[in-house]
């Protein structure tokens, strides 16, 4: 399922090491990274 890309404008990840090609993801989609606080998935660091 692909989204407009106004409706994709970040992401927000946890902090697993499934995650560390954030940066290609965010080039290839045009999208802002952000990260959970550890222990704390609900939150925006």
């Amino acid at each position: 399922m692909f989204f407009p890309a106004k409706a994709r404008l970040s992401i927000t990840y946890d902090n697993g090491s499934e995650n560390t090609k954030h940066e290609a993801a965010n080039k290839a989609l045009g999208t802002a990274s952000y990260f959970c606080a550890p222990y704390h998935s609900w939150k925006n660091s």
